[in-house]
């Protein structure tokens, strides 16, 4: 039978992250929680309906026949009151878990100003702010382990949707020291070393595709690092040349620290996009996305 304790919200949101996710230690991960408090809520939740939602076995964790019933009702209750609270206007009285990805360009840009902000008009929500690669952080928001990204690239997936932020203008840049005329024509670029990032960075794809553009079909990257601010550094000592945000190292041109190779023709300017979920979150995410494209700090 069951007893008369109340349903709440937590107990819902951990009844989907287990159906979403597969596993007790998945949907813990998911919602910042530790396993023993998801297990509870589950409990509590089984008992307060009087049924089994969840089947444990050796082989993971399977919705019962009533708990698949109930999930297409917890979905509606979740975005319902992602609905409410939109209708309201008052994106201030969520309360919850926000989840967000960036790349590092992205962190040393806009994060430290878009942070407080994001305070200012959802301070009850907890923010979970991640650092990665583009391949990486795409994966994490399609399995919904991140609620919104933003890349250097645009994002695909089922519920995803994409907003374009920002144009970012890129040029190659080396340390005065190093003998490479000021304009370069894109084809002799292989004759200097050049510093990337990996396959998985965004950025370098979009770098790959025009160098190939220009009949530079396979370039060799003498080192690779996935950090654009060791790139710098490196370019700094006179390891070589790297391709780098303008805007973000123009201080190191002013300082003589860098130097810019004009080349024919000029790098494309990449366009960054933020990706969230069009799932129980998209309202709050959508208040996130339009934050982040007013600040314009990339």
């Amino acid at each position: 039978m069951p007893k008369n304790h109340p349903l709440t919200f937590k107990q819902i949101e951990a009844f989907r992250a287990i159906a979403n996710h597969g596993s007790f230690a998945a949907a813990a991960k998911k919602l910042w929680a530790t396993q023993p408090a998801i297990s509870k809520r589950i409990a509590e939740m089984e008992s307060a309906l009087g049924v089994e939602l969840l089947s444990r076995s050796h082989s993971g964790v399977q919705l019962t026949q009533h708990g698949a019933e109930l999930l297409e009702m917890c979905n509606e209750m979740l975005l319902l009151r992602e609905r409410m609270v939109k209708a309201l206007g008052k994106p201030s009285a969520f309360k919850g878990d926000f989840r967000f990805g960036v790349t590092e360009l992205g962190a040393l840009t806009f994060l430290p100003v878009l942070v407080p902000e994001i305070r200012r008009s959802i301070p009850e929500a907890s923010l979970h702010p991640e650092v990665g690669l583009s391949r990486a952080l795409l994966a994490k928001l399609v399995e919904g382990t991140l609620d919104l990204i933003v890349l250097p690239m645009r994002p695909a997936g089922p519920k995803i949707r994409q907003m374009e932020l920002a144009h970012v203008k890129f040029a190659w840049m080396c340390s005065p020291e190093m003998d490479i005329p000021a304009r370069l024509p894109v084809s002799q670029l292989p004759r200097y070393p050049l510093l990337g990032q990996s396959p998985d960075s965004g950025l370098q794809r979009t770098i790959n595709a025009w160098l190939k553009a220009n009949g530079v079909s396979a370039p060799k990257f003498m080192l690779v690092s996935n950090s654009v601010s060791v790139l710098s550094s490196l370019s700094v000592a006179g390891l070589g040349l790297s391709c780098l945000p303008v805007e973000q190292f123009k201080h190191h041109v002013k300082d003589n620290r860098l130097k810019i190779v004009q080349t024919d023709p000029a790098p494309p300017q990449v366009t960054y996009y933020i990706g969230y979920r069009d799932d129980a979150l998209s309202s709050i995410s959508s208040i996130v996305a339009n934050l982040i494209r007013s600040a314009g700090k990339l």
